[in-house]
C-alpha cells in the first residue's frame, strides 16, 4: 500500500469517526500491513499487532524471541522428531539440571534442549493416541515447492468427508496448527510409535527384514570369499543404506494462513514443512529428507493427522528468554540468595512490618478466621507493604507449602485480600489529595486521565497450572469478596477482577462472566443502536461530570483546612471515578467503531481488534486471574504497566520453565504456594523426566536453601487417616484442626461396623492384574471388592435409617491408578446397579484416576492400587508409578472419615514407601487379610446375579455370543471383551426402575435419601 493511498484512508477514518463523536480525538490508524513471508513462523503468532486502544509496548519489543522461536519450529518439524539417527546425531541434552547457575546464558543453555525435547514428545503422543484410536483422513499431495532455507511450501487435497470436516471446524484450519503425514496409515493398535520406526511393518515383517538385510551383510566363508567380497560393496552398501534408511516417510507440516496461498480450493490445505534436522541440512540423501522424493514420486492417499498449535512449547521458550528482564532473576538462578535475605529478617522483624492500613479491627478478624501458621503465612507475604524503601526487596520470593487439607485456597484469599486493601486504600489516600490539590483539573482536561503523583492502583496477577485451580480461587474472591473495615464496621466488598482465558478453555460459569474474550466479544458485538446510545451516555457523563467537579471544587475551597476538605471529599472522588470509567468506556467504543460502522467488503481485523480490547479490559482490572500459559496471551503484551506482584498457586505442579511465564511481567515479588510433596507437572518425554524438567521451581528454590513457610493444621482428615501421610511425607508435623478433632470423638454410625473403620488397607491376595487392550492394567478382583464395599456401607447406613437412628450424609469415591481400572469400575458399579435392582446406584459414585482426583475430597474414598503378581511366577516384578511416593500421598490424603485402601501386599511391599505403609496398618491392626467380596460380603447382588441377567463372564473374550443378536454387537472393545447387546443394560434398568416405584418398601428409601441430607451419596 502506497504512502498516498495510507494517508487517504487514515483521513477517511478520522472523518467518520468526528462525525460520530464531535468530542472524541481521532483513532488510530488501524494496521492494513499485508504479511509478506509466506512460510509462517512462530513469530507471527508471539509478536503481538497494536491496535488503537494501545500504544507499542516498549518493553515487549525487547525479547530476543524470533531467532529461539524459529529454532523450536524448525527442530520439531523436522527428521529428529522421529528419526533414531537424527537424534543420535543432534543429541544435546545436558546431564543434569543443577540447583544453581553462574548466569542467565548458563541456565537458557540448561533449560532449552529438554525443553525441545520434550516440544517433539508432545508431537508424537498425541499423533500416536490419535493413530490408535483410528483418527485422521485422507489426503493427496498436489504440490510440494522447492526449498527457501529449509522450509518447501506443500499443498494436500483431503477427501470430501475430511473437507467437510475442516470447511465446519474452523480451528484445523488455523495457521500455526500442525498436520502430520505418513505415507501409510497407522494400524488401529496399540504401538503406533513402534509401527512408524519399524518402516510400517508389523513386528513379524520386520524380525524378517533384519534376517535378510544381517545375511546380506555377513561377510562370506570359505573358498572364492575373497573373489565374492570385492565384488560385493556396491550391492552391500545399498543393503544397508536401505536398512538404516527403512522408516516409514512421515512429516511434520505447519498449516499456513490461507490468506498468503491465493487460489485454493475449500478442501485444499497449505503447509510449510522443514524435513531435514540440524545435522542433515547439506546433506540430500538423510532419511529425514527422502520423504519429499517420496511426496513427489507417490502423491496419493497419504494419511493425515492433525494436532493442536505447539502454544504451550513456543511461550515456555519465550518466558525463557525474556527472563533476562525479570527483576528478580538474580534469586531464580541462585537460591542461597533468598536463603541469606531471609537471616537478615526474623519473626519479630516481619510481625512489626505490617502495614499501618490494617488496624487493631482487621488484625481481629485475622485471629479469628486464620490459625497460627496461616498467619504466618500472609505475615510473610504481605511484610512488604510495611516495609521502609530500603527493605521493599528484602525477600522478594515468599514459598509457602500447603500440605493436604491445611486450608490453602483459604490462606491466599487472605494474602490476596491485604494486598489489595492496602495498595487501594494507599491509592485512595493520594487520589484525594490530588484531586483537592488541584483545582479545575477535570476542568482543563476533560478528555483525559492523567492525575500526577498517584500511587498504584491494586495490580495483582494470579496464576495457576490448570483453569480450574484458576477459577476455584477466583470464585473464592468474588464471593462473597474480600473483607474490609469502614466506619468500624467490618464488611465485604467486591474488587474489579478479570479472568484472562479463552472461551475454549471450559472455564466455569461464575468464570465466564469476567472473562476478558467474553467480554470483548459482547463490545465487538454490539449494534449500531446500542453503540450510539452506550456513546452519547458516556460523553453526557463526562461532560455533566466536568461541570460538577468545578462546583464541588468551589464548595471545598470554603473549608480552611487540608484535614475538613479531605473528610468532605468522598463525592469529588466519587466523581472522578464516573467519570473516569466513562472515558473508558470511549475508548473501547472507539476500538470497535471501525467494525460497527464497516462499509460492505472492507477487511476489518477483529482479531487485533479483540487484543486490544482484552488488553484495555486487564489494564483497569485490580486482580487478573489466569493460568500460567495464558500469561503469554497477545493481549498481555500489549499492556502498558507491570504486574509487580505474582501470586502463583499449585506452583509445585508446574515445571519451572511454566512459573517463569508469570515472572516475565515486571514481577518485583513473588509468592509460591503448593506442595512438592503432591503430584508434580506432567511431563511426556522419558529423556526430559530423566533430566528433572517436571521438577518445579518451588523444589529447586527449597533444595537450594529457600525458606519455606508451611501450613501445619489441617482440617479434612480423621486422625487415624492423617497419621501415615504426617509421619512419613510431612516430618509428624501436621496437627489436627478442632472440627477434625470433634468429628473424630462424635465418630460416624458406619464406624460401629468391624470393617468399615476410618482407616482400613484390605489385602486382596486372589487378585491379579491383567494388561488391557489399551496398554493400561486392571484388576477385577479388587473392582468387585469396591463394588462390595460400596454397597455394604450403602445397606448399613439404610438399615440404620430403617431402624429409626439418623446418620450423616455420606459421599463417596473410588479412585485408581490406572485408566482401564477406572473403566472396569465403572463397568462394575454398572453391573451392581442391574444386580441390586437399584436404577441410579452406579451415579452415587465419583470413580476418578487418582491423578484426576488431586485436589479434590469426599467422605469416603475406596482406593484400588491394582498392582498384584505372583512373587513366586514373578520375583522382580515392580509396581510401576505407583511407587510414586507424591501419588501415593494425593491418594490417601483425600478422604475426610475414611479411607479403605484395597491392593496386594506382597506385591505392594516390594517398593520401601508401600512397605512402610502396610508395616504401620498391620501394628495399627489397621491390616484386613484374605480379603474379597464373596469372602466379606457375601451378600453382595454381585455374588448373586439374579435369574435373567447374563452372568457378566459371558461377555468376556472367547465367550458365546448368544446373547448379542447383530454383527455389530459381537465387535471387540479395546481390551479385547465384548460389549452389552445394544440397548440390553438400558432396557433392563428400565424394567428394574418399574419393579421398584412399585415396591412396598419405598418409604424406607425416601428415608434414607433423608438420612442422606437430602441428596445421594456421591452428591
Amino acid at each position: 500500500m502506497s504512502q498516498q493511498t495510507k494517508s487517504r484512508k487514515k483521513q477517511r477514518t478520522q472523518t467518520a469517526w468526528h462525525q460520530q463523536t464531535k468530542a472524541l480525538p481521532a483513532p488510530k490508524q488501524e494496521s492494513t500491513h499485508a504479511r509478506a513471508v509466506e512460510v509462517l513462523t512462530a513469530s507471527d503468532i508471539l509478536q503481538p499487532d497494536k491496535g488503537p486502544l494501545k500504544r507499542p509496548a516498549k518493553r515487549e519489543s525487547k525479547a530476543p524471541q524470533q531467532p529461539a522461536a524459529e529454532r523450536l519450529e524448525k527442530d520439531i518439524v523436522s527428521g529428529r522428531t522421529w528419526h533414531g539417527e537424527c537424534q543420535a546425531l543432534n543429541y544435546d541434552l545436558p546431564d543434569t539440571i543443577p540447583e544453581t547457575f553462574a548466569n542467565l546464558e548458563e541456565y537458557i543453555r540448561t533449560f532449552e534442549p529438554p525443553l525441545f525435547e520434550e516440544a517433539r514428545e508432545q508431537i508424537r503422543s498425541p499423533w500416536a493416541d490419535a493413530a490408535e484410536s483410528m483418527l485422521g483422513f485422507s489426503a493427496d499431495i498436489t504440490r510440494v515447492g522447492e526449498c527457501n532455507g529449509g522450509w518447501h511450501q506443500v499443498t494436500i487435497r483431503v477427501d470430501d468427508q475430511a473437507g467437510a470436516k475442516l470447511d465446519n471446524d474452523r480451528r484445523f484450519l488455523s495457521a500455526g496448527s500442525l498436520l502430520v503425514l505418513t505415507r501409510r496409515r497407522p494400524p488401529n493398535r496399540m504401538g503406533a510409535l513402534d509401527w512408524l520406526l519399524r518402516g510400517g511393518l508389523s513386528a513379524r515383517e520386520k524380525r524378517s527384514a533384519d534376517k535378510i538385510a544381517k545375511a546380506a551383510a555377513a561377510p562370506e566363508r570359505g573358498p572364492g570369499s575373497e573373489v565374492q567380497q570385492q565384488a560385493a560393496p556396491d550391492s552391500l552398501g545399498a543393503v544397508v543404506a536401505q536398512q538404516e534408511h527403512s522408516q516409514l516417510p512421515v512429516i511434520v507440516g505447519l498449516v499456513q494462513d490461507r490468506k498468503v496461498r491465493n487460489g485454493l480450493e475449500l478442501n485444499e490445505v497449505p503447509l510449510a514443512i522443514h524435513p531435514a534436522c540440524a545435522a542433515h541440512r547439506d546433506t540430500p540423501n538423510s532419511c529425514c529428507k527422502q520423504v519429499l522424493q517420496v511426496m513427489r514420486q507417490d502423491p496419493e492417499k497419504w494419511h493425515g493427522i492433525y494436532l493442536s498449535q505447539p502454544i504451550t512449547s513456543q511461550r515456555e521458550l519465550n518466558a525463557l528468554h525474556r527472563l533476562q528482564y525479570c527483576e528478580i532473576k538474580d534469586e531464580i538462578l541462585q537460591p542461597h540468595l533468598l536463603k541469606e535475605a531471609a537471616k537478615k529478617l526474623s519473626p519479630e522483624q516481619r510481625q512489626r512490618m505490617w502495614p499501618p492500613e490494617i488496624g487493631q479491627q482487621y488484625h481481629g478478624y485475622l485471629q479469628h478466621e486464620f490459625d497460627f501458621t496461616q498467619l504466618s503465612a500472609i505475615e510473610a507475604a504481605a511484610c512488604h507493604l510495611g516495609a521502609h524503601e530500603d527493605q521493599a526487596h528484602t525477600v522478594p520470593i515468599v514459598m509457602i507449602q500447603g500440605p493436604p487439607g491445611t486450608g490453602k485456597t483459604h490462606t491466599v484469599k487472605g494474602m490476596l485480600n491485604i494486598w489489595h486493601l492496602v495498595q487501594f486504600q494507599r491509592y485512595y489516600a493520594t487520589l484525594v489529595r490530588e484531586l483537592i490539590s488541584s483545582r479545575g483539573h477535570l476542568e482543563h482536561h476533560a478528555f483525559t486521565r492523567s492525575i500526577p503523583n498517584l500511587a498504584a492502583k491494586p495490580r495483582l496477577l494470579v496464576c495457576t497450572p490448570s483453569n480450574a485451580a484458576a477459577d476455584e480461587l477466583l470464585e473464592r474472591v468474588m464471593d462473597p469478596g474480600l473483607f474490609q473495615v469502614k466506619d468500624g464496621r467490618g464488611g465485604f466488598y467486591k474488587p474489579n477482577v478479570v479472568r484472562a482465558a479463552s472461551t475454549e478453555a471450559g472455564i466455569s460459569v461464575r468464570a465466564q462472566a469476567v472473562a476478558v474474550e467474553h467480554m470483548s466479544d459482547a463490545w465487538i458485538n454490539l449494534s449500531k443502536p446500542e453503540w450510539e446510545h452506550r456513546k452519547a451516555i458516556a460523553l453526557q457523563i463526562v461532560s455533566n461530570d466536568t461541570e460538577l467537579s468545578r462546583a464541588l471544587h468551589a464548595e471545598l475551597a470554603k473549608y480552611p483546612t487540608q484535614e475538613e476538605k479531605v473528610a468532605k471529599a468522598g463525592t469529588l472522588v466519587d466523581v472522578h471515578q464516573r467519570r473516569d470509567k466513562a472515558l473508558v468506556e470511549l475508548e473501547r467504543l472507539e476500538e470497535v467503531w471501525p467494525k460497527i460502522f464497516a462499509e460492505p467488503g472492507r477487511f476489518i481485523n477483529i482479531k487485533q481488534m479483540r487484543d486490544n480490547l482484552e488488553a484495555s479490559l486487564m489494564q483497569e482490572a485490580e486482580m487478573v486471574f489466569c493460568t500460567l500459559s495464558s500469561t503469554g496471551r497477545r493481549s498481555f503484551g500489549q499492556m502498558i504497566g507491570k504486574f509487580e506482584t505474582v501470586l502463583v498457586d499449585e506452583v509445585a505442579q508446574a515445571t519451572e520453565v511454566a512459573t517463569l511465564q508469570a515472572l516475565c511481567r515486571g514481577c518485583k515479588r513473588a509468592v509460591f504456594v503448593g506442595d512438592p510433596q503432591q503430584l508434580p507437572a506432567t511431563v511426556l518425554s522419558q529423556e526430559a523426566k530423566h533430566l528433572q524438567l517436571e521438577r518445579s521451581l518451588f523444589q529447586r528454590l527449597q533444595a537450594g536453601g529457600a525458606a519455606v513457610v508451611m501450613l501445619a493444621v489441617q482440617y479434612r482428615m480423621h486422625p487415624q487417616i492423617r497419621e501415615f501421610p504426617s509421619a512419613h511425607f510431612y516430618d509428624n508435623r501436621l496437627v489436627d484442626g478442632a472440627n477434625v478433632q470433634q468429628a473424630a470423638a462424635a465418630g460416624e454410625l458406619f464406624y460401629e461396623h468391624q470393617l468399615l473403620q476410618p482407616y482400613r488397607f484390605f489385602d486382596v491376595a486372589s487378585g491379579k492384574d491383567e494388561r488391557r487392550g489399551s496398554g493400561s492394567i486392571a484388576n477385577s478382583a479388587e473392582a468387585d471388592m469396591a463394588a462390595a464395599l460400596f454397597w455394604e456401607l450403602r445397606n448399613f447406613l439404610k438399615k440404620a435409617v430403617q431402624a429409626g437412628k439418623r446418620p450423616n450424609g455420606v459421599r463417596v469415591g473410588v479412585i485408581a491408578f490406572y485408566k482401564a481400572q477406572v473403566a472396569l469400575l465403572r463397568e462394575t458399579f454398572q453391573r451392581l446397579e442391574v444386580a441390586s435392582e437399584e436404577p441410579g446406584l452406579a451415579h452415587e459414585v465419583q470413580i476418578e484416576t487418582v491423578d484426576s482426583f488431586q485436589g479434590k475430597q469426599l467422605d469416603v474414598v475406596i482406593l484400588s492400587c491394582v498392582r498384584a503378581r505372583d512373587a513366586a511366577i514373578v520375583p522382580t516384578h515392580g509396581v510401576g508409578f505407583v511407587a510414586d511416593v507424591r501419588r501415593l500421598n494425593v491418594a490417601i490424603t483425600r478422604a475426610k472419615k475414611a479411607m479403605w485402601i484395597l491392593g496386594n501386599a506382597a506385591t505392594l511391599e516390594r517398593s520401601p514407601v508401600w512397605s512402610a505403609l502396610i508395616t504401620d496398618a498391620r501394628e495399627r491392626q489397621a491390616v484386613v487379610p484374605h480379603a474379597s467380596s464373596a469372602k466379606l460380603f457375601p451378600d453382595c447382588p454381585l455374588n448373586a446375579i439374579p435369574s435373567g441377567l447374563p452372568p457378566f463372564g459371558m461377555f468376556a473374550a472367547g465367550s458365546s455370543s448368544r446373547y448379542c443378536s447383530r454383527p455389530e454387537d459381537n465387535k471387540r472393545t479395546k481390551d479385547g471383551s465384548l460389549p452389552l447387546p445394544q440397548g440390553f443394560l438400558m432396557q433392563h434398568q428400565a424394567n428394574l426402575h418399574m419393579m421398584t416405584l412399585a415396591a412396598t418398601n419405598h418409604w424406607a428409601s425416601n428415608l434414607y435419601v433423608t438420612a442422606l441430607g437430602g441428596k445421594n451419596l456421591a452428591s
